[in-house]
């Protein structure tokens, strides 16, 4: 898969390292998805799994940590164990919209560009069409708001200079 840097980067992290912390990619070759795709069966990571930006907080029975439900992280997150059907036996989720809320592109347009194209490989790999179109929409919906963000700072731009 192609490699972008997103915060971290296998290219240049070893730079971090010093002689008393070393800076170690595993599995650095491999996608979200096609990670999501290995551990998505592991009863460890369902009753463990934390992808949430906002803050940690435990399930009252469990004493397991949960995630928003709401937040992009969450959300991308939720749409790929959609994509798989492993989204029920993750008990990390319990507070979430119902599951078709998930699916609409203007919820999706929220991830990001890199992660909805990652995303739409899984779901063409998991032969799911109507998640395929969905992302596809999103990627679309995401590009749009763009090109409009773009040619708003341009005339605005254009507009300044006429004065």
């Amino acid at each position: 898969e192609e490699m972008r840097p997103g915060g971290s980067h296998v290219a240049v992290d070893h730079f971090f390292s010093t002689d008393q912390f070393q800076v170690i990619h595993g599995g650095a070759g491999a996608g979200r998805s096609a990670k999501l795709e290995l551990i998505a069966g592991m009863p460890v990571v369902q009753d463990s799994l934390r992808v949430c930006f906002k803050d940690p907080k435990f399930h009252p029975r469990s004493g397991f940590v949960v995630n928003c439900g709401f937040c992009e992280k969450c959300i991308r997150t939720i749409a790929g164990l959609m994509i798989l059907d492993r989204l029920e036996p993750f008990n990390t989720f319990p507070a979430r919209r119902p599951d078709d809320f998930y699916q609409k592109p203007e919820v999706l347009a929220y991830i990001k560009q890199i992660y909805l194209v990652d995303l739409i490989g899984l779901a063409d790999r998991h032969h799911q069409p109507g998640w395929k179109q969905a992302l596809e929409d999103a990627l679309e919906l995401r590009r749009q708001a763009i090109r409009d963000k773009e040619a708003s700072e341009g005339s605005e731009d254009s507009e300044s200079t006429r004065v």
